[in-house]
């Protein structure tokens, strides 16, 4: 009797895994140089990433019909389908990461620690293609007591020009930007500076102001910062407003301690 040999065939779906998986993080890699670098507007960028993640997606069911073959029917691909899962994850990732931080953060992208008199930038954005206004309406009180109550302004029990170096020599630790120097508003004894900041990796630009009260004997700080693009920041300038205070709290301890 003749024994019948067992062929193994290659997985279609493996073989076309690849490809599709390989170009979207390099799409989105390239993209991002470009955005950072000023060449590529912010609603392109956007379009541009949403196009990776479709590519992503696709190597990724590919990759998975595949190895689901290699299992069922023992078919050629399996590394290739691994591999392309691989490749998938740069640009998957964060989009479930993301995707999390939308379900989870307020639809907000302007926060500031006074939400009844809000420090007021002195200009509207710096990007031609800003879609925001950074003044109210924009704030949103409720929604943001409700999401980020520790971004609290902070009282000092030292003068203005001294929590002005603070401030300043932070917003240099930090790579943010300043923009002109402190201005003084006569009559209200208060001390405005701004920043520009540029997020760690996809490059958007951000705007901070810091206003000094001074009330004498002590200075009391806000804080706000709004972003240029887009309605939801995904927590993004709540996180830094919370940070910021909290290692300004730092900086004034470890000078004021004996």
């Amino acid at each position: 009797m003749m024994r019948r040999e067992f062929v193994r065939r290659p997985s279609t779906a493996a073989r076309l895994s690849l490809p599709p998986a390989v170009f979207a993080p390099v799409l989105a890699g390239m993209a991002t140089i470009f955005h950072r670098l000023g060449w590529m507007a912010d609603g392109n960028y956007i379009i541009v990433l949403l196009v990776s993640f479709v590519f992503a997606l696709t190597g990724f069911g590919l990759a998975l019909i595949g190895l689901r073959s290699l299992w069922t029917r023992a078919a050629l691909g399996g590394l290739r389908s691994a591999a392309a899962l691989f490749f998938t994850l740069p640009v998957l990732g964060p989009a479930a990461a993301a995707a999390w931080l939308l379900s989870t953060t307020a639809p907000l992208s302007d926060v500031s620690t006074d939400l009844e008199d809000p420090p007021h930038f002195s200009r509207i954005g710096t990007a031609a293609d800003a879609s925001n206004v950074n003044e109210p309406p924009r704030l949103k009180p409720d929604l943001q007591k409700q999401f980020y109550p520790a971004a609290t302004g902070r009282r000092y029990q030292l003068s203005a020009d001294s929590i002005h170096a603070h401030v300043i020599r932070l917003f240099e630790a930090s790579g943010w930007k300043v923009r002109g120097g402190a201005e003084f508003t006569a009559g209200t004894g208060e001390w405005q500076i701004e920043a520009e900041v540029t997020t760690p990796v996809a490059g958007f630009r951000d705007e901070v102001i810091v206003r000094l009260t001074d009330e004498g004997e002590s200075t009391f700080v806000d804080m706000r910062s709004a972003s240029l693009f887009g309605a939801n920041d995904l927590g993004t300038n709540a996180r830094r407003i919370v940070e910021f205070m909290k290692d300004l709290d730092l900086q004034v301890q470890s000078t004021s301690a004996p």
